[in-house]
């Protein structure tokens, strides 16, 4: 085969993986809308982004760098402005659309993720390719493409997806300084080391591998680190242009960082009783996959007799950012992922190395002259084989994945049994697993034929709400919910604080008879607190079950609640997405409607101080 036509090959290759990647993101992108259950994706980025377009351009949130903020800004602002002749909103702006229907801008913002994702595939793909071939170059990028954390990721609105460009350029543009002794590289490191930190603050931990590599080529130190340093200098400049009012409001910003600091190294949350090593050496074995990681090891090995320098410089920043996150109290999976692009680079190493070493050994049996060019096809054919083999688990990870969030999330369904019941309005007790937008009855925009409006007294100054159900009419100032919503300090990571016995009393007294626990929240609660045990049992013996909905296949034993697992669905017995959901009546309890004066359960600091609560 002619060396164009290897080129041909290797782009075509590589164009037919970012589709398929690419495909395997956006397909069910729109899985949970018009509601949001990703936590972080409904809490931070996108919300912040939309009142930019009011013109205030200052996120007040600092918690995380604002690069996924401002490019959710730009590409709505793109979207539906520079081309809103093709892509118009059923409600007009930006700001009314999120407020009427968001799923529109919601698909926008998974896509963003989706694309940041693919793009960092793509990166590593040509800085991989380039320092050590066609054929780790594909196999590196196949890894990541389907590496399970890295697809989990790219359906969701959060900025993890974005910090992969900047980890896989900022290591690939090092390791071409190390091949090539082009100065530039350095630039385009540090460079990229800036972008890195624009969307994750751990990244910033990639300066090391930078200054390592500018300071392992003899006879050029002096000059490499003064490159390397202007090229960080870069990256500095480039960190800022995403994050400019973190730097006007350094002292707010610092303030909010030493406390998101303070919390993730000194505040277990409910639930999280592994310790952290171990958590992110397990997520290794199902986020990355147990054969890509053993590929990895074998790859560093390889690496290793070859350029010690480069071994240090691809492996240098995965070791620290595990050594720091191990110093955490806090563990999830997501932390981890920017060392990913660097776990997969040594995996394509380690692959290719193995399918290599089959292909010479298959291709010398009864072949003693070993012809260049069956050794050439027999190579491409076991190092595909090897490929195959080792992503077996994370593709299978991924279309399981891919089947769960394409069927209805039992907290859809249960949503969906209130409205067909005609059981709206009532003084109910639902755990914290879902959005406020949860509980509007009109969550697209359209009110439902029971909803409507009615004159009400001059006081209120404009027409009330009117809900008409069976053997229930009530014309109300303010537009009903869907349930009783509960008190907005409650939080799934502190609800288990405000659960005790007593509590259930306060149910029947407020006509608060129907009760539905989801294992997200009752799961933790139940590990956390010795008086939330005791009010579950209570809840048990004095309540009938009325509705479940399971989010397992038939026969398969419940999951335990696990911070990653419970929420990126990879365990084979998930079927669909969200929690187990329990519906209970109480026992003795005269059922009421309409908001009560009293919402309960009340926020843990309201409630009596804790003492023999059991």
């Amino acid at each position: 085969m002619s060396e164009r036509k290897r080129k041909v090959t290797a782009v075509l290759s590589l164009a037919a993986l970012l589709a398929a990647a690419l495909a395997l993101r956006l397909a069910h992108a729109d899985y949970g809308l018009p509601f949001v259950w990703n936590l972080d994706e409904r809490t931070h980025f996108v919300n912040r982004a939309i009142p930019m377009f009011a013109g205030n351009f200052d996120p007040g949130y600092y918690q995380n760098p604002a690069a996924f903020t401002y490019l959710s800004y730009l590409s709505l602002r793109v979207l539906y402005g520079l081309f809103g002749f093709a892509f118009s909103l059923d409600w007009g702006s930006v700001p009314r659309q999120f407020s009427r229907n968001p799923t529109e801008i919601w698909l926008t913002a998974r896509a963003l993720a989706a694309l940041l994702s693919v793009s960092s595939v793509a990166l590593l793909w040509a800085f991989a390719t380039r320092a050590f071939g066609r054929t780790v170059g594909l196999c590196a990028a196949a890894v990541l493409a389907f590496s399970f954390l890295v697809v989990s990721y790219g359906r969701i609105a959060v900025t993890d997806s974005g910090a992969l460009i900047g980890s896989a350029a900022a290591t690939g543009a090092a390791l071409l300084w190390l091949k090539e002794r082009r100065r530039w590289w350095l630039l385009v490191a540090g460079l990229a080391v800036g972008a890195a930190c624009a969307f994750k603050y751990t990244a910033g931990l990639l300066v090391v591998p930078v200054l390592l590599a500018s300071l392992s080529v003899r006879g050029q130190r002096i000059r490499g680190a003064r490159t390397a340093f202007a090229g960080l200098a870069l990256g500095a400049l480039l960190f800022a242009a995403f994050n400019p009012f973190l730097i006007l409001h350094f002292d707010r910003a610092w303030q909010e960082l030493r406390e998101q600091a303070a919390v993730a190294g000194l505040a277990r949350k409910a639930g999280q009783d592994q310790a952290p090593l171990p958590y992110y050496l397990d997520s290794l074995g199902w986020g990355f996959g147990v054969l890509p990681a053993l590929s990895a090891a074998v790859g560093a090995v390889v690496l290793g007799r070859r350029d010690r320098r480069m071994l240090a410089v691809t492996a240098v920043f995965p070791l620290l950012l595990l050594a720091w996150l191990a110093l955490q109290s806090r563990a999830f999976g997501r932390w981890l992922m920017p060392a990913y692009p660097q776990l997969a680079l040594l995996a394509g190493i380690g692959v290719a190395a193995v399918g290599a070493a089959l292909g010479r050994a298959i291709a010398t049996v009864g072949d003693r002259s070993g012809g260049e060019r069956r050794r050439a096809t027999v190579g491409i054919a076991t190092t595909a084989l090897v490929l195959a083999v080792a992503l077996w688990q994370p593709l299978r990870a991924d279309l399981h994945q891919l089947a769960v969030l394409g069927r209805a999330d039992t907290r859809q369904q249960l949503r969906d049994w209130i409205v067909n019941s005609g059981r709206l309005e009532l003084r109910a007790v639902i755990e914290p697993a879902v959005p406020e937008r949860w509980y509007v009855l009109d969550p697209k925009g359209v009110p439902p034929p029971w909803l409507g409006r009615c004159r009400g007294p001059r006081a209120w100054g404009h027409d009330g709400w009117l809900v008409t159900l069976p053997n229930y009419r009530r014309c109300e100032r303010g537009k009903p919910a869907l349930t009783t919503r509960p008190d907005g300090a409650l939080a799934a990571t502190n609800y288990y604080r405000a659960l005790f016995p007593r509590l259930i009393d306060d149910y029947r007294f407020y006509g608060y008879c129907t009760v539905i626990t989801m294992s997200l929240v009752r799961d933790r609660a139940r590990a956390a607190s010795s008086a939330a045990r005791a009010y579950y049992e209570r809840l048990a013996r004095e309540s009938t079950l009325v509705k479940r909905f399971s989010p397992y296949r038939r026969g398969a034993q419940p999951v335990p609640f696990h911070f990653d697992h419970s929420y990126l669905y990879y365990p084979r017995a998930f079927e669909r997405p969200g929690p187990e959901i329990e519906v209970r009546r109480l026992h003795n309890c005269v059922q009421r409607r309409g908001q009560p004066i009293v919402r309960l359960p009340i926020a843990p600091d309201d409630r009596p101080a804790p003492g023999d609560e059991v």
